[in-house]
């Protein structure tokens, strides 16, 4: 009887590779797995070619006008039915509506066949960003306020929602021409409930600083991602396996073997109706806060008017914060110029911190004072208007004027005459020859006050001691200073060998990449800009393109190679434009990583492995 089944199994085998086996007629379908959707849906858009070697992939192209494409899948199945052999070729396709209503997708060509045309409803019913019955996920926005004034904070809030886990998330960011964009603080997580389902809520911040006035329309934002496919029915490999359902929920291994469908959902857009700078406001120049507060501190520290000494330098800090504006918007100190002191400003230090749902701006100025002259001098005050957001009108921080006084140091104080001997002159002298010293007032015309000669000669014994440690002072420090210079060449000499070899490794591995991107080979590109970026952050060298790709601060070179990474992976050929793609790569590689970087990567928390 085994005999027999293996004899049936050879010969359908044998049959099946034979040409003189009928084939089944060529034929292409298309069609929707659901109709009608909501516009924040996306649907699955099935190609199916039957009979035989389709020739090539369906063309999709007229499918862009009103979807985006999120993925494409192939299969092919063959099998043999009554000796007449059929092979199966399906494309499935992730669509992502762009617009509601009724949408045609025109016929779709695979070979010298034609799918027929068939329409899809979109609804408009569901708005962005509200719950609706049977939706996993969505994401709302929030501003406040919705009419600022110009350049002043308006924080952004994102609520992400989602019943299901999310693989491979990816949230876009608030992006406007008009808009500066600052993220505030960290993502925060908690549970709700809506219309009776429980969600899970990633909430995110950002501050707005709008660039002109009127009204500024901040685009939607849009999440892409996966999430699992909803099983339709226990498979017989299941129930070979004995994985049945279970008291405590499904087997913790489904994950590992559960397939995933592509998912994009986007958020409403926002309008801000931005007001102009008021005309009651008279500063030079606009600042739009919360709150400003002005400091002073002085190092040594001065308290009360103590009084300064000449050639003594004395450092004076200012500090100017504000709730509500960045470090970068907020204004120069004034100018000061005082006589009998000179004053040497430092570069001014500009910094940006976040406390809660408000940015923190803040602006310090270190000057050196140095007196030169004793006397009595006036500080100015400082005034820098500002406009209180709270209250809706114009104030001023100011830092009152200061009246120091400036005394000489010790040493210009002029001494007193040392002690000296009164000596008789001789009789018949009724003057001091020249050098002589000149008699006192209250002495006899007959003494003269002569100078104490053991002060002097101690005076030029210290003298000859200072100048003998002096020397030898010296003749150390030029020791010190040849020891130095001569390790600091051999250190030299080793650092600059180190710093060429390094130098022409990253060379060499950017030549490599330039050469695959000109021979318009992606595989190889990938792998040259991977060890490109090993030589670059040999610290922490990334792992993979989108590490690559979260490092650097230019948009269109991110997304070159967001475009090489997709290339790579995608399910059907594509034109890759090399010498593009180079420059694009090259050029922001060349301007270094983001600010605060090596950062973490985009949106973490969205890469979520569990409900």
């Amino acid at each position: 009887m085994v005999t027999q089944r293996w004899i049936v199994v050879s010969l359908l085998f044998v049959l099946s590779l034979s040409p003189t086996v009928p084939v089944l007629a060529q034929t292409v379908t298309a069609y929707v797995d659901r109709n009608p959707i909501q516009l924040e849906d996306t649907v699955q858009f099935v190609v199916r070619f039957n009979g035989g070697n389709p020739g090539g992939a369906p063309d999709l192209s007229s499918l862009e006008n009103d979807f985006d494409l999120l993925g494409t899948a192939q299969s092919t199945q063959t099998s043999i039915i009554n000796g007449r052999s059929n092979t199966v070729t399906q494309w499935v396709s992730t669509l992502a509506p762009k617009r509601a209503g009724a949408i045609t997708i025109h016929p779709i060509r695979v070979g010298s066949n034609s799918s027929a045309p068939l329409t899809l409803t979109v609804l408009s019913s569901g708005k962005p960003g509200q719950p609706g019955k049977g939706r996993d996920l969505f994401i709302h926005v929030q501003v406040e306020p919705q009419d600022p004034f110009v350049q002043s904070q308006v924080t952004y809030t994102v609520k992400l929602y989602h019943a299901v886990p999310i693989r491979e998330g990816r949230l876009d960011e608030p992006n406007s021409t008009d808009v500066l964009t600052k993220k505030l603080g960290e993502d925060r997580s908690f549970d709700t409930v809506l219309d009776g389902r429980r969600y899970q809520v990633i909430e995110r911040q950002y501050a707005l600083f709008p660039q002109k006035s009127g009204e500024i329309i901040i685009p939607p934002i849009t999440l892409t991602g996966q999430v699992p496919e909803k099983r339709s029915r226990r498979s017989r490999f299941d129930d070979m396996m004995g994985n049945r359902p279970r008291m405590f929920g499904n087997d913790p291994f489904d994950a590992l073997f559960q397939t995933t469908r592509a998912v994009r959902t986007r958020s409403e857009r926002v309008t801000l109706n931005v007001r102009p700078r008021p005309l009651s406001f008279t500063g030079n120049q606009w600042l739009p806060a919360q709150e400003v507060v002005l400091q002073e501190t002085w190092t040594p520290e001065i308290v009360d008017q103590q009084a300064l000494r000449t050639g003594e330098p004395i450092t004076r800090t200012i500090t100017m914060v504000a709730k509500g504006v960045t470090g970068e918007q907020l204004p120069d100190f004034p100018v000061t110029k005082i006589d009998n002191i000179k004053i040497y400003p430092d570069q001014p230090v500009t910094d940006t911190k976040v406390e809660g749902a408000s940015t923190i701006g803040i602006r310090q100025q270190k000057s050196a004072f140095v007196p030169t002259e004793s006397g009595t001098v006036q500080l100015p005050a400082i005034h820098i208007p500002w406009w209180d957001l709270t209250t809706n009108q114009a104030r001023v921080a100011s830092l009152p004027a200061r009246t120091l006084k400036i005394v000489p140091e010790p040493g210009n104080v002029e001494p007193t005459s040392p002690p000296g001997v009164s000596i008789p002159l001789p009789l018949g002298s009724t003057n001091p020859t020249a050098g002589d010293p000149v008699p006192s007032m209250n002495e006899s015309p007959n003494t003269v006050t002569v100078a104490n000669t053991s002060a002097g000669s101690l005076s030029r014994w210290w003298q000859a001691g200072i100048g003998v440690l002096s020397l030898l002072w010296l003749v150390t420090c030029l020791g010190w200073w040849y020891d130095r210079r001569t390790r600091g060449r051999q250190g030299d000499s080793k650092k600059s060998e180190t710093d060429l070899s390094q130098d022409r490794n990253l060379k060499q591995a950017r030549a490599a990449f330039e050469k695959a991107c000109r021979a318009n080979h992606p595989k190889e590109a990938k792998d040259t800009l991977l060890r490109w970026a090993a030589k670059k952050w040999p610290v922490n060298p990334p792992l993979g393109l989108a590490s690559v790709a979260h490092r650097l601060a230019d948009t269109q070179g991110q997304a070159a190679v967001w475009e090489l990474d997709r290339l790579l992976y995608a399910e059907t050929e594509s034109v890759w434009n090399g010498k593009d793609c180079c420059q694009k790569i090259s050029f922001a590689m060349d301007i270094q990583e983001k600010q605060g970087s090596i950062r973490e990567e985009i949106l973490p928390p969205l890469y979520l492995t569990g409900t």
